[in-house]
């Protein structure tokens, strides 16, 4: 008795919550159904595998889109990452920038693929790059304003995405049995 919008989401928070199995489980109910935004679906399931850190599973989704919709923003997002991962770092920008400035595009939400794009070139110290790519964003139809936001105030946060040691100082020590020696006076 789900909806297609049950399952999607119920898809999304399994695979938040690391349950791979039982959220391909919604994605093989979802593609029987023939949901029109399974590719929006697929996308959002390899940004979450990504994040957590399962470059196989991801790998999996994207290419599970890439059977789908090719000419989706999501794909080539992550077909550039995918590249940067394989050190192919000028293929990943010739893909985005390429995207970008295909006539058939233009009615779609580039935002994502402009800030993949965008924090590539601001990593290589490229601002005039990312200057005309912020320029460009107020071309045509503006399908997102926030996207626009984000390259203007673009805030790189990579740096802080850091392994931070635990601070061990001042600690209590823990008994080894602790309710063995539990008593109450």
């Amino acid at each position: 008795g789900m909806s297609d919008f049950d399952y999607a989401l119920l898809g999304l928070a399994l695979a938040n919550d690391k349950r791979w199995p039982e959220a391909d489980r919604c994605t093989v109910e979802l593609e029987r159904r023939g949901v029109p935004y399974m590719a929006d679906y697929l996308w959002e399931l390899t940004q979450t595998a990504t994040t957590q850190g399962f470059d196989e599973i991801s790998d999996v989704r994207l290419l599970a889109l890439e059977k789908l919709d090719k000419k989706h923003p999501g794909y080539i997002v992550g077909l550039a990452r995918l590249l940067t991962r394989n050190n192919q770092g000028a293929q990943a920008q010739a893909a985005l920038d390429n995207y970008i400035n295909d006539p058939t595009n233009s009615e779609k939400d580039l935002s994502q693929v402009r800030l993949e794009l965008y924090t590539m070139l601001r990593q290589q110290g490229d601002s005039a790059g990312c200057d005309r790519l912020a320029k460009s964003a107020l071309n045509g139809p503006i399908t997102n304003l926030l996207g626009y936001v984000q390259l203007v105030d673009y805030i790189d946060l990579s740096t802080a995405l850091i392994d931070v040691p635990m601070d061990t100082s001042g600690r209590v020590e823990a008994p080894d049995e602790p309710l063995e020696s539990f008593e109450i006076q």
